[in-house]
């Protein structure tokens, strides 16, 4: 199905969950013991049938494919672009007695250019080089540093975010430093125009590509796969 086959599949089961002006409480009682899934947005009938969920989670990975932002942002954003573009409308709607899909895709897709990015540089620590101290050359959108040569250039920026007044920003940035003593190379991607969650993603995917790579520079290539498991134990430095 097209997108405004699915955006429209996905408000018709909508507007059968809605109660009747003389709805009964046999009624009320019968839709909390059905199958029906919350939208998770402050506005009265914000529930759709499993259905009609099923529908919107098609509908949201075609609006993401359209956009080309598949890559950028999540599916949670833009689950919730086409919600809140669902109840906007509901007041035109009303007015005009035409629930239109395509409304409703124009204004989720307005949101969806609108989500906020995470802009900055991420880094990755890794197990590259040990006997290399010097280390430092692009591989593609990548920048690889050996510790010393990392250190020196982002040393400022680091103890930006250590001096941040948020604890939570300090005790993250404390633990990174402790973690981060094991490995001997820096990663250290720019990533633009994505959400924080798909960036690491973004940042991590080519951090894997600079480690297969590596085997071709002849860079210690038994500790190629050796890198850091876990993406928050990476950094966005700027």
């Amino acid at each position: 199905m097209q997108l405004e086959e699915e955006v429209d599949a996905y408000l018709g089961e909508w507007l059968k969950g809605i109660a009747r002006a003389d709805a009964s409480k046999d009624w009320y009682l019968d839709l909390l013991k059905g199958d029906h899934v919350s939208l998770g947005i402050d506005e009265p009938n914000n529930w759709v049938s499993t259905k009609g969920n099923s529908h919107l989670r098609a509908a949201t990975r075609l609006l993401l494919d359209r956009a080309k932002e598949q890559r950028r942002v999540t599916t949670d954003t833009a689950r919730r672009c086409l919600i809140e573009a669902h109840f906007a409308h509901l007041p035109k709607a009303m007015r005009t007695r035409k629930l239109s899909e395509r409304a409703v895709i124009a204004g989720a897709t307005d949101r969806l250019t609108k989500a906020r990015r995470s802009n900055g540089t991420y880094v990755i620590p890794v197990c590259f080089a040990p006997s290399a101290t010097k280390t430092s050359f692009r591989i593609g959108p990548a920048v690889i540093f050996a510790r010393a040569v990392f250190e020196e250039r982002y040393r400022g920026a680091i103890q930006a975010r250590a001096d941040d007044d948020d604890a939570f920003t300090k005790k993250a940035i404390k633990q990174w430093a402790e973690y981060s003593e094991r490995y001997d190379h820096f990663i250290v991607v720019r990533v633009d125009g994505h959400e924080s969650e798909m960036a690491w993603k973004a940042a991590r995917d080519v951090a894997e590509y600079v480690l297969n790579c590596q085997s071709a520079f002849k860079f210690d290539p038994s500790s190629a796969s050796n890198f850091d498991p876990f993406a928050r134990r990476g950094l966005a430095v700027a």
